[in-house]
């Protein structure tokens, strides 16, 4: 018998990679990839073809996203799927709750 721990990863990473991509999908793994302290001070969305935009507050956390850029996209594409995200692309501007 496998504990639940052992589970998880690969049953969440199911999910996430059933259908397209979907706005509340994206969001989700997100969170997975990121951890809290960066999912509250960003926020995402799907843009074009396999295109994930990122949205930061200030060139503070542009700078940082995007020299975490390669880490956080294997992160996303290991739970979303190598065809399901392409590239991110972040921006200044306003993030959700703002």
């Amino acid at each position: 018998m496998e504990a639940l721990q052992s589970l998880l990863p690969g049953t969440v990473r199911r999910l996430l990679r059933q259908g397209p991509l979907s706005q509340e999908k994206l969001e989700f793994a997100w969170r997975l990839a990121v951890g809290g302290a960066i999912d509250r001070v960003t926020s995402v969305r799907v843009s074009g073809e396999a295109g994930v935009e990122v949205i930061v507050a200030d060139a503070g956390w542009r700078k940082e996203i995007r020299r975490s850029q390669g880490e956080i996209l294997g992160k996303l594409r290991a739970l979303l799927g190598t065809e399901a995200v392409r590239g991110l692309r972040v921006v200044t501007g306003r993030i959700r709750g703002d």
